[in-house]
């Protein structure tokens, strides 16, 4: 992950290759889904994901895809018992979506 965000900080050479095209947020969320499936359903944990009422848009999609499974990922490997959960929702403005990943695993301590 650190080598995928280290890429988009220095222009994205690699994940932003292919140029930005229409994509649809539920087919890239599917996509994920069947990825970590398997390990959500080897761990017994439940695995959600919805994505909000606009579907299509135009961006980088590949990217968006290494980042969200990375974060997934992330998160299966932390949790122990429950579930992890992907929310997309519509921003605050027409163009912008906000990724939720969230887990009910233990959770990083507190430096304060």
């Amino acid at each position: 992950m650190a080598n995928d965000l280290m890429d988009v900080a220095r222009g994205g050479a690699r994940l932003l290759a292919e140029p930005p095209h229409a994509f649809s947020i539920s087919e890239l969320l599917r996509s994920v889904r069947d990825v970590v499936q398997p390990v959500a359903a080897e761990r017994r944990l439940s695995l959600r994901f919805s994505s909000p009422p606009d579907d299509n848009r135009f961006g980088q999609e590949l990217a968006l895809q290494r980042v969200l499974l990375n974060l997934v990922t992330n998160a299966l490997k932390f949790t122990t018992v429950g579930s992890v959960t992907v929310e997309v929702q519509q921003g605050a403005d027409a163009d912008r979506l906000v990724f939720v990943v969230e887990d009910t695993g233990r959770g990083i301590a507190s430096t304060d």
